[in-house]
């Protein structure tokens, strides 16, 4: 799947991309973190959500591919998409 490809309010799967910045991490207020960032492709560029224990197993620059998740549309009157793998998917390392 490619960054083109990606339609707001649904589930994705193997996206592939490159690690192109990562912001700071934030404290949730029921205790969990969770990092933003931006993945990028050939086709495009998306904002990225890291959550729990996929912070500081990706790092700047790191291609990946992101093995179910969703895509989500903020704020939902313009294109602004932004994925994560959620609770049940999975994020893998091909290169750093």
């Amino acid at each position: 799947m490619e960054i083109k490809d990606l339609i707001a309010n649904s589930k994705l799967t193997n996206l592939v991309g490159i690690v192109e910045s990562l912001n700071e991490v934030q404290e949730m207020p029921n205790g969990g973190k969770v990092q933003e960032g931006v993945l990028s492709d050939e086709t495009g560029q998306v904002k990225i959500s890291l959550w729990n224990d996929q912070i500081g197993t990706i790092h700047l620059g790191d291609k990946i591919t992101m093995i179910s998740g969703w895509c989500k549309e903020f704020p939902t009157d313009s294109r602004n998409l932004q994925v994560s793998t959620g609770k049940f998917g999975k994020i893998k390392l091909i290169e750093s």
